[in-house]
């Protein structure tokens, strides 16, 4: 997969609200994929434009093979931004699910109306880059 189609993937996982938190926050509240809006609403402004996607390379240089589906655990800390974002699972298994984290990394969140306490949040989430490739 090429190194624009990558930029372009973190960037669209960022524009769709996705983002993280410290997952070791222990005043984190635990809460399910679908109740994240009502605590955090995803802003249209990138924490930052520049994403480092140096973990998608493997030790010779080469990009390693992307997962098309990626579970990411992250909080949404009290700042709005991702903390503590890790890979859970990726499909196909042995590929890199890197590419969701840096996009991940990039998303930042404001509070929803009723958050005004602005309670960070960790959740669990299965992103979808693209179709799955056919089975042979």
């Amino acid at each position: 997969m090429n190194r624009v189609l990558i930029l372009l993937a973190s960037a669209t996982l960022a524009l769709a609200g996705c983002a993280t938190a410290p997952v070791t926050d222990p005043t984190a509240l635990q809460i399910s994929d679908g109740e994240v809006e009502n605590y955090w609403t995803p802003t249209a402004e990138l924490v930052s434009t520049k994403l480092d996607l140096s973990a998608l390379q493997g030790r010779s240089g080469q990009m390693r093979e992307m997962a098309h589906t990626v579970e990411v655990t992250y909080i949404i800390g009290s700042d709005g931004k991702i903390h503590d974002s890790r890979v859970l699972s990726t499909i196909p298994a042995s590929a890199s699910g890197q590419w969701a984290l840096a996009g991940l990394s990039a998303a930042s969140y404001e509070p929803a109306p009723g958050n005004t306490a602005r309670l960070p949040v960790r959740l669990t989430h299965t992103i979808t880059l693209g179709a799955p490739p056919a089975a042979n």
